[in-house]
């Protein structure tokens, strides 16, 4: 991550170097504007790792549906730029699935995160379903 900041800060600085001798500003202006670029270049490559890392630690919240979880999912990875197509990126989706979907999930084969939002949407139906039948009983 500091790399990344280092390098785009090289870059920040080559082009307001370029800016700077076009337009003829004072040595003072070139340090105000310069640490203003660091600091808007920090704080977006900070919020970016932030992002991702929510998406990455992201998970099917208890009274979640399913089609909520999904919908929360691709709105993230589209904000992000993350290509759904990914193997890993369908890997992440279903290990953010609750457990008893998961584990119904593995049944089936499934090879992209639409066909496994589908299958999950009709195991949670089927998983709703049996509880309103079956109230808690007790001997």
């Amino acid at each position: 991550m500091v790399l990344d900041i280092v390098e785009k800060l090289d870059e920040w600085i080559e082009r307001l170097e370029t800016y700077f001798t076009l337009y003829g500003y004072s040595s003072k202006e070139k340090i105000i504007l310069l640490f203003m670029a660091i600091r808007l270049e920090t704080y977006f490559t900070l919020y970016d790792y932030s992002s991702r890392d929510l998406f990455y630690s992201l998970r099917q919240r208890f009274n979640q549906s399913e089609q909520e979880y999904s919908t929360e999912f691709q709105n993230q990875a589209m904000v992000l730029d993350i290509v759904l197509e990914d193997y890993s990126v369908y890997m992440k989706y279903v290990s953010g699935l609750n457990e008893y979907i998961r584990k119904e999930l593995r049944l089936f084969p499934v090879e992209s995160i639409a066909e496994a939002s589908v299958k999950a949407i009709a195991i949670e139906s089927k998983h709703r379903k049996g509880t309103l039948e079956f109230p808690n009983l007790q001997f």
